[in-house]
């Protein structure tokens, strides 16, 4: 090994130990998840924007020595740049990791910095995604879109009265742009149940397509690969349902309303557009789980096949029900996530007390009321994608008093 080639070396594995940006990225402008399916590198990276400049890159994700020092490199290279200046390196990047190590022209290595020592890597086509997948991060992270808007609005205000509105708006745009590989349009995820597809949300549940139950003869039904239907399971197709876990409209609204010494404070969020798998009816509106003694099943249980000409939603009793795209359901909802009715005893009566300068007495409840078409326990808790017997929010009822001495 030349001493040029130790020198490279020894950069990776000193990026790959400090991890430059290395932290949590909830929170910021935008964010982007990247999995390498050949090496089980993954990433999630957000990017908060000044304008046209990246202000702040951080990430947090487990890989291979090469991942985590490309994502180093990345971030010192980045931070501060414009997105012009970081499109030509993201070029530069693609260009210098897809030369197989046969050189490439002394301008495209003068940019990378430090990155220059992912060069000799190229030559190892698995190693390849490694280096790029932070680069794929920041560029979808950065390519994301949205709308978020506020509203906060003094209906009414006078001596005794005070009338508040409140509400927010968020819209994302999650697609798809491209692959890690030039021309790749479509890869299935580790899971079985998702799928990288370019054009569509990231990322898309992929599943058997079930057709409903056929009225005649109470078996399920799917869509095969040339789009026909079939009872039978195993030549059901995998199909891209182009739905995803993520909801593109979320908010919530409120208001605040007060009179004399009596306030009521009422807040509620909404969510739409996300899907979730709702694993837990595959146990408990499974006739073949009930039958065998399994798992109590559930009042949806009782729309199943009974006779010829029948709409329903399971199969007649002796077929059990499979892990299909029956499974997938819209988890959009409206909650009232709090409520409180609060009374602010008057200031004349506490001076009688000499020691009691105020006193408020209140009453509040949290996730008393929900509107949702979701069939799980929560839509709420199921907002990770997979609602396996997920423990709900709790119904909650509070009573306090506040003192001021």
């Amino acid at each position: 090994m030349g001493s040029l080639d130790q020198l490279y070396q020894q950069v990776i594995l000193d990026h790959a130990r400090e991890k430059h940006g290395e932290g949590d990225p909830a929170g910021m402008d935008a964010t982007s998840h990247q999995v390498n399916p050949t090496c089980g590198d993954e990433v999630t990276l957000g990017v908060t924007m000044d304008g046209q400049t990246l202000a702040s890159v951080q990430w947090d994700g487990d890989g291979c020595s090469i991942s985590r020092a490309s994502l180093s490199m990345m971030t010192d290279l980045t931070q501060g740049k414009s997105t012009e200046e970081i499109g030509r390196l993201y070029r530069d990047m693609e260009v210098m990791m897809h030369s197989r190590n046969l050189g490439v022209d002394d301008e495209i290595l003068d940019e990378p910095g430090d990155a220059a020592a992912l060069e000799s890597t190229s030559q190892f086509a698995n190693r390849v995604k490694c280096a790029l997948l932070g680069w794929y991060a920041l560029r979808d992270a950065m390519a994301n879109s949205g709308i978020d808007l506020s509203l906060n609005y003094d209906i009414y205000a006078s001596k005794d009265w005070f009338v508040n509105f409140h509400a927010t708006f968020n819209y994302n745009k999650n697609q798809l742009t491209d692959l890690w590989e030039p021309g790749l349009e479509f890869a299935y995820m580790g899971n079985g149940l998702q799928a990288y597809s370019v054009g569509d949300p990231f990322p898309t549940w992929t599943m058997q397509e079930w057709r409903g139950v056929d009225p005649e003869t109470g078996l399920d039904t799917w869509t095969t690969a040339d789009g026909g239907i079939t009872s039978n399971f195993n030549q059901a197709a995998l199909v891209n349902l182009g739905t995803s876990l993520y909801a593109p409209y979320t908010g919530g609204f409120g208001v605040t309303a007060a009179w004399k010494g009596l306030s009521l404070t009422a807040d509620f969020s909404w969510v739409h557009g996300n899907y979730a798998l709702n694993n837990t009816m595959y146990f408990v509106a499974n006739a073949d789980m009930g039958l065998s003694s399994q798992f109590n099943q559930c009042d949806l249980a009782w729309d199943y096949w009974q006779q010829e000409g029948d709409q329903a939603r399971y199969p007649r009793l002796d077929q059990a029900i499979n892990f299909d795209s029956r499974m997938l359901e819209k988890a959009s909802f409206l909650r009232l996530k709090y409520i409180q009715l609060a009374y602010t005893l008057p200031s004349h009566i506490m001076e009688k007390t000499k020691f009691i300068k105020g006193l408020k007495v209140w009453v509040g409840g949290r996730n008393l009321w929900t509107v949702t078409g979701y069939n799980g326990l929560d839509p709420e808790a199921a907002e990770k994608g997979v609602d396996v017997d997920t423990y709900p929010n709790t119904r909650e009822f509070t009573f306090g008093l506040e003192f001021k001495f």
